[in-house]
């Protein structure tokens, strides 16, 4: 019990103490919004971070200073949309596959988009992540280093705001129709 609720149930009424009661109750419950588009955002920014560290490390001018500092911005950026997937991941229910990002939805999705389900690569079941980057888990965005090989190096400004816009109709099938949702995905 709150402390709000502590000092509603002294005051002696009752009704009001039940009523503020079912106000949490129906806001928490029936008014919950739906995190799922928004938790697939930030796990998109996620991967892209992950994906773009990797790049770097992997790149010939790693050890560079230009390197070394977005890295340390990348690092930041990825402790901040950890605190955000955290926030959106506990209103969802909780699921049991641990491959989620493996669904063959989004494994569809993926190869669809040319990444690297659409070559035998296996990156995106493999991908030789960090320990402490474990929320970058899932499938390629423009920054992953195999696919920019692949392409023949980075895209170019534009064409990388018709591609993520693109995508953002994409993952409208992917969440929302058909009554599909996150739970579908495992988590």
């Amino acid at each position: 019990m709150t402390t709000s609720e502590a000092r509603k149930a002294k005051s002696g009424d009752f009704y009001v103490f039940q009523r503020y009661r079912f106000d949490k109750f129906f806001h928490f419950c029936c008014h919950r919004v739906d995190d799922s588009p928004k938790l697939l955002d930030v796990e998109q920014e996620l991967r892209e971070v992950v994906q773009e560290e990797i790049s770097i490390r992997q790149g010939a001018d790693s050890s560079s200073e230009k390197a070394k500092e977005r890295l340390r911005v990348l690092n930041i950026r990825y402790h901040f949309l950890g605190q955000r997937w955290l926030y959106y991941r506990t209103s969802l229910q909780a699921g049991s596959h641990l491959r989620w990002y493996m669904h063959k939805r989004l494994v569809k999705d993926c190869a669809s988009r040319g990444g690297c389900c659409a070559r035998s690569c296996g990156c995106c079941l493999n991908r030789n992540i960090d320990q402490t980057r474990k929320l970058g888990v899932g499938h390629c965005t423009l920054r992953c280093g195999c696919c920019q090989r692949a392409r023949g190096g980075l895209v170019i400004p534009e064409e990388e705001q018709r591609l993520l816009q693109k995508n953002l109709a994409v993952r409208g099938t992917l969440t929302g129709h058909a009554g599909s949702s996150m739970s579908q995905f495992g988590g």
